[in-house]
C-alpha cells in the first residue's frame, strides 16, 4: 500500500510539473530558467506499465509526463531501443517534451 501511495504522489507531482512547464513554455515568467536539451541514447529503464514516470536513457534520468510526445514510427519504446530525446531542464530535472524511437540499423 505504501508503494501505491508513493506512486500516486509521484504521478500527482509530475502532472503538476507538466502543467507548470506548459504554462512556462507559453509565456513563462522572465525568471523561469528552462534550458533545452537534445540527445540520443538507448532506453535503459522505463516503467513496466505505460509511459508516464521516470526513464533512464543513455545514462540520463528523464521524467516522462502525459504531455510528452512519443513517436513510434520506427517501433515501440522498450528497454534496448535507441531513441532521440528533446527535453527541458526544470529545477535540475530533465523533463521530456518529445521522444522519438530511432530506426534500427540495417532496416
Amino acid at each position: 500500500m505504501r508503494k501505491l501511495s508513493a506512486i500516486l504522489a509521484l504521478i500527482s507531482i509530475m502532472t503538476l510539473l507538466a502543467g507548470s512547464l506548459a504554462a512556462q513554455e507559453k509565456g513563462a515568467p522572465a525568471d523561469a530558467k528552462l534550458s533545452k536539451h537534445s540527445f540520443e541514447g538507448f532506453i535503459e529503464w522505463m516503467p513496466q506499465v505505460g509511459y508516464v514516470g521516470e526513464w533512464v536513457i543513455g545514462g540520463h534520468r528523464v521524467s516522462v509526463t502525459s504531455r510528452t510526445e512519443i513517436h513510434t514510427k520506427h517501433g515501440t519504446p522498450a528497454v534496448g531501443a535507441m531513441v532521440h530525446v528533446n527535453a527541458v531542464e526544470y529545477r535540475g530535472q530533465l523533463v521530456a517534451t518529445k521522444i522519438r524511437v530511432k530506426k534500427p540499423k540495417g532496416q
